[in-house]
This record gives C-alpha cells, sequence and structure tokens, in this order.
C-alpha cells in the first residue's frame, strides 16, 4: 500500500508534509520559501546580499590572470566569462540539486561558510580559485525551529555544514523530549 501524505499547519509556520508509513507518522517539512516570497515578507535590503568575490579586483574571476580589457570587471575573455557563468549560475544550482534563490542568499551572506565551525565549502575551479557556490556540504538551519515558531527570516537562518546541523537538530529533539509538559512546569493547571 502506498503512503498516505496529510497537510496541516504547525502554528503559523508553513504546512508541512506528513507521512504515514507502517502505522508511522513522520514529518517532512516543506522547503525554504522562495527568493521573491522572502522578499516580499522581509524586504529587498535584508535577503539580498552580494556574492563574495574570491580574487582581488583586476583579476579574473575564473582564471586568476590580469584583467586587461577596460570593458570587463569580472573575467579576462568571453572564454573565462562563459565558464564562470556557467559555474554561478541559477540553472546551474538547479540542475546538480543545489539550493537557489533564498537559500543562497543565505549561503553567501555567511560566505560558504559553516557558522558552527567555520570550515569553508565553496567549490574550487580547476584553476584553484573558489566559486561562489556550495559544495554540497552545507545547509540552512533555523535558530528557532519551524515548528517552535520559527520563520524564514535571514535573522532566524544560519550556515551549518551537515556535521554541525545534525548535532544541532539532535540537540533540539533532546531538549524537546526533555521538556517539562505543561503540568510539570507549573504552566497549566
Amino acid at each position: 500500500m502506498g503512503q498516505r501524505l496529510l497537510m496541516s499547519y504547525v502554528g503559523m509556520a508553513r504546512p508541512v508534509r506528513r507521512e504515514r508509513a507502517g502505522g508511522n507518522m513522520r514529518e517532512q517539512r516543506k522547503p525554504l520559501i522562495g527568493l521573491c516570497e522572502a522578499t516580499r515578507l522581509y524586504g529587498a535590503d535584508t535577503v539580498t546580499f552580494c556574492r563574495p568575490r574570491y580574487v582581488p579586483d583586476g583579476m579574473c574571476e575564473w582564471c586568476g590572470k590580469p584583467i586587461n580589457n577596460k570593458r570587463r570587471t569580472s573575467c579576462c575573455c568571453k572564454e573565462c566569462n562563459d565558464k564562470f557563468l556557467d559555474w554561478t549560475s541559477t540553472v546551474r544550482y538547479c540542475n546538480s540539486g543545489s539550493r537557489g534563490g533564498y537559500a543562497n542568499h543565505i549561503l553567501r551572506r555567511d560566505n560558504y561558510t559553516c557558522q558552527e565551525c567555520g570550515e569553508f565549502h565553496a567549490l574550487y575551479n580547476a584553476n584553484g580559485i573558489p566559486m561562489p557556490t556550495s559544495d554540497g556540504a552545507l545547509e540552512i538551519h533555523h535558530i528557532v525551529a519551524v515548528r517552535d515558531g520559527g520563520d524564514d527570516s535571514p535573522q532566524n537562518l544560519i550556515t551549518l555544514c551537515k556535521d554541525c546541523h545534525k548535532r544541532h537538530t539532535a540537540e533540539q529533539v533532546r531538549m524537546r523530549k526533555n521538556a517539562p509538559t505543561g503540568a510539570e512546569s507549573g504552566g497549566a493547571r
């Protein structure tokens, strides 16, 4: 028999996908909101971040050589520009399974670096230059979990590597399990 899917609202958060398999209910959160929705909710100035530049000004972002053409600002030639755009375009993000849109803006804000352990996770091209895109080892973490009333605002999101994210999530689950109920804490009578 196939899985039964139920959609429900948790607090004021987005719908959560619930899967019923073998009698067990498991929640799977909907993906992070899109960039257009984040811009509408939180404003362009809080959700838009410039992409990092990993070479000095006047140097090609693909090959690292000096840019001699005054009309060029990022790459020294069309070939380098095409390669750079191929590696950093949103089409590449989508086709590689990487996060695009709003999630990528959060990764940019945090410089493709885990905010817990400080490990840098940008992809490196054949010339050894880091590209402003993730190597796939980074995840977006909600400081206040969505199920606990957290939202997708930039202030509630940080970049963590998979290991640190797993640790944070396990700690949140442990704290939730050990939290006193309303009767035990004297809250609900």
